[in-house]
């Protein structure tokens, strides 16, 4: 399957980034963090239903990875992937998701 990385999720990814390095962590850190996260992504090519269901949608074709403190939203279109969001596990997902 083909995965798509698309802007709101390109802009978590920034954001995740410029957020860490303003709380002084390290730029070794951040960067391991974001490879972590993309190598996570990369998996879904092969194993689209790698990730759980999002609890707040209960919708098969919504599903999401975490990694460390992050959600990592995904949605399975046919026969491509579509990475929608990676927010923070504290922050309410109806506030990121419209």
């Amino acid at each position: 399957m083909r995965v798509k990385l698309i802007k709101s999720a390109y802009n978590d990814l920034k954001d995740i980034r410029r957020y860490l390095l303003l709380k002084n962590v390290s730029d070794k850190i951040v960067r391991n963090l974001i490879n972590e996260i993309i190598t996570d992504i990369e998996i879904l090519e092969k194993y689209p239903y790698a990730g759980r269901i999002v609890p707040e949608y209960e919708d098969k074709f919504v599903r999401e990875l975490i990694r460390g403190n992050y959600r990592i939203i995904y949605m399975i279109t046919g026969d491509s992937i579509r990475v929608i969001h990676i927010v923070h596990q504290a922050r309410l997902l109806s506030n990121v998701i419209q």
